[in-house]
């Protein structure tokens, strides 16, 4: 999977522990810009800082995706971000 994601943005949901947080890391070794999605703040923010430290781009939004409207502003966020 190296290089295999360069380029691309991926969106991480439950991105601040477990399974959520190694597939960010995941993705960013691959070469994908990651935005890391959780309710659990700190936890969002070091899965980046470990991107980040690795070499990977990365970044944090706090959201509940119980909530639909915490999801729409999430994915417009992103999709500006990342022009897309």
């Amino acid at each position: 999977m190296p290089g295999g994601f360069t380029g691309k943005v991926v969106l991480v949901t439950g991105g601040s522990s477990g399974i959520g947080r190694a597939s960010a890391r995941a993705f960013a070794r691959a070469g994908a810009r990651v935005t890391v999605a959780d309710v659990t703040v700190e936890g969002g923010h070091d899965t980046v800082r470990l991107i980040q430290e690795a070499g990977g781009e990365a970044t944090f939004m706090p959201v509940d995706v119980t909530k639909a409207a915490a999801v729409a502003t999430l994915l417009g966020h992103d999709g500006a971000r990342h022009g897309g």
